[in-house]
């Protein structure tokens, strides 16, 4: 019997090759970074470089995704799984774009213009996060490639056909709120306007196959999603978990909203609720996970005194200036180039719209700049518009703009009844050509300037970066020691995903953050005490020291220590240097006690 020879398709080849060539460029310049402290400690909770073993209680990711990564990391530790599935998530979204995009055109030099604008838009736009991936976005990116596939997905009579057509967008979905749910929420109403314009393409609209085709995708979906809060909500569900998510969120909203008044401002409240000064210093320098009876209660009741004493401008007030930053983001440099590519797509669907005489544009632009308004509202009257939030958000909306010019590639072939040489279906096809390399101009105009600002970033990381390294070192030769750091001293420091990975148990930790009061920072010290103590008790342990910066305050320690009766001295027992930076480690002991 001869041998089958299987050829791959083209549409394939060439998509993965330009996931291939932009990996394999973006490699040879650059090292790929944790965009944040949050994203080195979920990577170090899955790995087991936290606590010395692999765990799924990564807090913020939900259980079933964490547990799987950690799984990988307990058959193979010695390699960055966490690393590996962001950067392959990235992957994985751009080359199903490509590849979805590449089968609505025919000719091999539309599909060559058409991979040269997306390759140049992803070099472009997403540079930037692609080099220092935060899992925040990579969340939205998921979410945005579903909408990709969904938006230009071909025409199914039947349920289980329309199901299959769209299974991996369903899959990339329920992945995207497994990796962050609160951005996959965000993300929604572009989801719901990706679904509403499928939606309408059906004929008739509200036939019974036709609704019951989309409740099951809908149904689908939030099977996957209730399904992942149910296993998340079970693996959390001991005593401790549930104590600390309570702190957890406690301490979000005041952190994160409501804010804390400082102490002469509200010295009555905070001596009725048993605050006292020092307390709130380490509510205000991030340390306050040395003192554990700052507890989810204290943080609520703060949190409610904070929002009750507030001066609150009336909500028309706040709905109008949201209004006024909303137009200036969308129209001026503030959010600068995103927003203009965004705009500059808006113009080609229009134009685009008009040669097709596709009268359906008509609702549908409104539409979509209804629906991309809700998450736009949404953050800017919570105050809360970080890169990580406004790009994704620019991001998704670019990308479904650009399945809606390249659908009518299918559009084109399914409504015009001409032959391919006829000139109407020449001319239609050569306008979104001429889009295509208009997008393609324009993100090599502002290339220079993205990939400088990743040139700066990286040198920039690995200037600040170089103390902690020289700080790792000295930990590494000191393996019976543990080390608390000072909160604002490292938060400039980030660690690289493929480069130096070790997955072994670190002997520090910060004293604050996200993860202090887990049940995993307890097991984090097990090694390293014969004891259940406290952290204030931990630290004046013969093996246990504090680190900060150089000219960093130390004097809240004795405040806190005098608070509780002792009497403490800090010793320098190491200064580690490095061009930019000088961290101290500090043993601290008792000297006295203080007698009231």
């Amino acid at each position: 019997m001869g041998k089958i020879k299987c050829k791959p398709q083209l549409n394939t080849v060439f998509s993965l090759a330009m996931v291939v060539f932009l990996f394999l460029a973006l490699s040879l310049r650059f090292d790929f970074y944790y965009d944040l402290n949050d994203d080195v400690l979920i990577k170090d909770i899955v790995s087991g470089a936290y606590t010395g073993t692999p765990d799924a209680h990564s807090i913020q990711m939900l259980y079933p995704l964490s547990l799987l990564i950690s799984l990988l990391y307990r058959i193979i530790p010695v390699l960055p799984w966490q690393g590996i599935f962001l950067c392959a998530c990235h992957g994985v979204c751009f080359f199903l774009i490509a590849k979805r995009s590449l089968s609505l055109v025919e000719k091999e030099i539309s599909k060559i213009i058409l991979l040269l604008t997306e390759a140049s838009l992803i070099m472009t736009l997403f540079l930037y996060e692609a080099v220092f991936v935060q899992y925040t976005v990579t969340s939205a990116l998921l979410a945005a490639c579903a909408c990709f596939l969904v938006f230009t997905s071909e025409k199914k009579e039947t349920l289980r056909a329309f199901l299959k057509e769209n299974a991996v967008a369903i899959i990339l979905v329920i992945l995207a709120f497994n990796l962050r749910s609160e951005m996959l929420l965000l993300m929604s109403p572009f989801i719901a306007f990706t679904g509403i314009v499928k939606w309408s393409q059906e004929k008739p609209v509200l036939a019974k196959e036709t609704i019951k085709k989309y409740v099951s995708l809908i149904g689908v979906i939030l099977v996957g999603a209730v399904l992942s809060l149910l296993i998340d909500a079970l693996a959390y569900s001991g005593k401790d978990w549930k104590e600390f998510r309570n702190f957890f969120n406690a301490r979000t909203q005041v952190y994160d909203y409501t804010w804390y008044p400082e102490y002469e401002e509200a010295q009555d409240f905070y001596c009725d609720l048993g605050v006292t000064p020092a307390k709130v210093t380490l509510i205000d320098n991030y340390n306050f996970g040395l003192d554990e009876s700052i507890d989810a209660d204290m943080l609520w009741s703060i949190a409610e005194y904070a929002d009750a004493i507030k001066v609150k401008e009336p909500l028309s007030v706040r709905i109008k200036d949201a209004i006024v930053d909303y137009k200036w983001r969308t129209f001026h440099e503030q959010d600068a180039p995103y927003n203009f590519f965004v705009l500059t797509a808006y113009a080609m669907v229009v134009a685009l719209a008009l040669v097709f005489k596709d009268t359906s544009a008509i609702w549908k632009l409104p539409a979509l700049v209804l629906f991309r308004t809700v998450p736009w509202m949404y953050v800017i009257l919570a105050k809360r518009v970080p890169p990580r939030i406004s790009h994704p958000l620019y991001y998704i909306e670019l990308i479904i703009l650009g399945a809606w010019m390249i659908s009518y590639c299918r559009k084109n072939k399914e409504t015009v009844a001409v032959d391919a040489d006829d000139k109407r279906y020449k001319g239609r096809n050569r306008s979104l050509a001429i889009a295509m390399i208009l997008l393609f101009v324009f993100s090599r105009i502002v290339f220079s300037g993205m990939i400088q600002k990743a040139d700066e970033e990286q040198e920039r990381r690995q200037e600040v970066n170089t103390v902690i390294r020289l700080f790792e070192e000295y930990a590494d030769t000191h393996p019976e020691d543990y080390f608390y750091m000072d909160v604002y001293s490292t938060v400039d420091f980030s660690e690289k995903m493929f480069s130096d990975v070790d997955n072994s148990q670190k002997n520090y930790d910060i004293l604050g953050g996200w993860a202090s009061g887990s049940p995993l920072q307890k097991d984090a010290t097990i090694p390293y005490r014969d004891e259940a103590f406290s952290r204030a008790e931990l630290l004046l342990q013969d093996n246990f020291y504090y680190v900060c910066e150089e000219g960093s305050d130390t004097e809240y320690l004795e405040d806190f220590y005098s608070g509780h009766g002792m009497v403490v001295e800090l010793t320098e027992e190491e200064r580690i240097s490095s061009r930019v930076q000088t961290l101290i480690v500090y043993r601290i002991e008792a000297v006295g006690t203080i007698v009231n």
